[in-house]
């Protein structure tokens, strides 16, 4: 069963997950460690210390499921099966039975809205407990997993999940609220941070702020969002952005956005972040 999320979360929850957001953002190094900092304070906000995962999947239309163009895994300490490579991976999602056949269509429907679901809830409970449970969990130790995902476009989506063990409670509504919450504040970031051409970016000397500024706007965010995300004024950010067009030499967002949106650049940032 797909469950879509009305994001409705406790306060005190919420300003959890905030505080993580807001830690993993001072991270510097690229955004592996800025990832395994949210994927871990999603196992702490779960309440569930099991493995945790982000995966970032391109041609949704392919058949019979999604490529897989990275992923990033954290794992507790009693959990020694290492991370599958992307080859064998992927392999195993084309296997992925009605979980995810489901869940890939209902995403491209609903562009930019999360999807969540418990995969002990699908209908077909015979695949979950034989094959899903039997194959992939209960090696690793798990018996249950929670995944959302996130599609930056028709082609692109971010996928997040959880796995549970048996001596953890069943995963609830907040959960799902919580997965959904997780996502669609990462996804965004994530889908930039992948898609962009790092090279044009490096022949610029921007400011961090201004990075972030750019990555925001090549996203789709309005001024008025990037000024509530950063808790900035509208006009500090109008001024940011106008640094930004007169440092790439551009008039308007779109022709900003043409600057990163060439095929063949797409296509060799996309190559290097799955190598």
């Amino acid at each position: 069963m797909i469950q879509r999320s009305n994001d409705m979360v406790p306060i005190r929850d919420a300003e959890q997950f905030i505080d993580a957001l807001n830690a993993a953002a001072e991270i510097e190094g690229g955004p592996q460690p800025r990832i395994e900092k949210l994927l871990r304070s999603l196992q702490k906000l779960l309440g569930r210390g099991g493995r945790s995962a982000l995966w970032l999947l391109d041609q949704l239309d392919r058949r019979p499921l999604p490529r897989i163009v990275n992923r990033y895994v954290v794992r507790p300490e009693w959990d020694p099966t290492p991370a599958q490579d992307l080859r064998t991976l992927q392999q195993v999602i084309d296997n992925g039975g009605p979980a995810l056949e489901m869940l890939v269509p209902a995403i491209r429907l609903h562009s930019r809205t999360p999807y969540t679901i418990i995969l002990s809830e699908v209908d077909d409970t015979e695949w979950f407990n034989q094959v899903f449970v039997a194959r992939f969990l209960k090696p690793m130790g798990y018996v249950d997993a929670i995944t959302s995902m996130w599609a930056a476009s028709d082609t692109r989506a971010v996928m997040l999940g959880n796995l549970r063990r048996s001596s953890d409670p069943p995963y609830t509504e907040k959960d799902i609220s919580l997965l959904s919450l997780m996502l669609r504040a990462v996804a965004p970031l994530i889908d930039r941070e992948i898609f962009r051409p790092p090279d044009v970016l490096d022949q610029r000397k921007l400011s961090p702020r201004q990075q972030e500024v750019l990555l925001m706007l090549l996203s789709g965010d309005s001024e008025k969002e990037i000024a509530a995300r950063l808790s900035r004024s509208i006009h500090t950010i109008h001024t940011f952005v106008g640094q930004i067009y007169e440092l790439f030499d551009v008039q308007s967002r779109g022709e900003l956005m043409a600057m990163f949106i060439d095929k063949k650049v797409l296509e060799r940032s996309s190559v290097g972040s799955s190598s």
